[in-house]
């Protein structure tokens, strides 16, 4: 009976190690990227609940064109409606790394879909651009 007591302690001594560790892993749990020849991006996101996430986007420009990389978030709500988020650039010129920029996305129509739009742009024209798209666990 003894025996029994202590390796029962043992194991959920063990899960609860395993759930101490695990829980605080990662503030974002999640990515989308997209790609450009010229520019890349991709916005690392948490859900909070239905309606809301946790975003931190990244961007960078990886062509010495003279040209500017932009990302943005993209959701998409229950009723199909796309928001296309402020943009975020990197005039920095090519290959300084990524700039990065945390915040959040809420929609009190429910966010079903997370993307991510990219582009390489001379001022405010877009030259090359990409979108991607990652299903949240409504649409799974």
């Amino acid at each position: 009976m003894g025996k029994k007591v202590r390796v029962a302690g043992v194991i959920a001594a063990s899960l609860g190690l395993v759930v101490t560790i695990a829980s605080p892993a990662s503030a974002y749990e999640l990515q989308v990227r997209c790609d450009n020849p010229a520019s890349r991006g991709y916005i690392d996101y948490t859900w909070v609940n239905s309606t809301r996430i946790n975003v931190s986007i990244a961007v960078s420009d990886y062509a010495e064109d003279g040209h500017h990389a932009r990302a943005r978030l993209l959701t998409e709500n229950r009723a199909g409606q796309i928001v296309y988020w402020a943009w975020r650039k990197d005039l920095n010129g090519a290959f300084n790394g990524y700039i990065k920029d945390a915040t959040y996305a809420s929609d009190a129509g429910g966010i079903v879909d997370v993307g991510v739009q990219v582009g390489t742009y001379e001022g405010d024209e877009p030259l090359d651009l990409c979108s991607s798209w990652d299903s949240g666990p409504i649409n799974g």
